[in-house]
């Protein structure tokens, strides 16, 4: 019989290398971004807040290839205007320091497809995940205390969604343009919902029934 021929083997993948970092904040806080399109932000303490004119965020330059965004444990915030335009992103993972989402940190992340945020999260900062059309999946955790305008505006992917009985007040415009956005509960008792402050534009709030966890 004719011998099988040998296989070849599999190439060994190419490792993981840093191909740019820098500085973000005080107290030592760093970004790194890999080859494989991972920026990871670690440290202790505050990242810098960014705006969009005079001063970005030092890796937006390589906003195309920023494919997943870590936050390690330790960082408190995420920076305004932080991954602002970064359409190639999908995936952010954040730590359990984090306590506030920054003024537009994801705004227009097109790509995003699904955000968790951990128990540490109070606020969720002004057009945070504006126009992300991708956005199938929002988990709010268990401690948002306020949704700030404009927060959600546009994300018209995403039909579900719980808010945490932590919630003090959704601001003006937060869901508008939700378009397909139905399925709405409350985790917490119904007179708790009934005083809770509403701001103008948030017709998926306003024009669908409610239901709360807690009868």
């Amino acid at each position: 019989p004719v011998p099988s021929p040998t296989p070849s083997p599999s190439p060994s993948p190419e490792p993981v290398k840093i191909v740019q970092s820098g500085e973000v904040g005080i107290n030592g806080v760093v970004w790194e971004l890999d080859s494989q399109g991972v920026l990871e932000i670690k440290g202790n303490g505050k990242m810098m807040d960014y705006n969009d004119s005079t001063r970005k965020a030092p890796w937006l330059q390589y906003a195309d290839d920023i494919k997943k965004v870590c936050i390690s444990e330790g960082i408190t915030n995420i920076s305004e205007y932080g991954f602002k335009g970064c359409t190639e992103l999908k995936e952010v993972e954040f730590s359990n320091t984090v306590t506030m989402i920054g003024m537009r940190a994801f705004s227009d992340c097109t790509a995003l497809e699904s955000i968790v945020l951990p128990d540490s999260v109070v606020d969720v900062g002004g057009a945070s995940f504006y126009n992300c059309t991708g956005l199938k999946e929002i988990d709010l955790g268990n401690s948002v205390r306020k949704i700030r305008g404009y927060a959600f505006f546009g994300c018209d992917s995403f039909d579900h969604i719980t808010l945490p009985s932590s919630l003090l007040g959704i601001e003006d415009y937060a869901f508008y343009g939700c378009t397909k956005l139905e399925s709405i509960f409350f985790n917490g008792y119904p007179n708790a919902w009934d005083r809770m402050p509403i701001g103008d534009g948030n017709y998926p709030i306003i024009n669908n029934i409610v239901g709360t966890l807690i009868p």
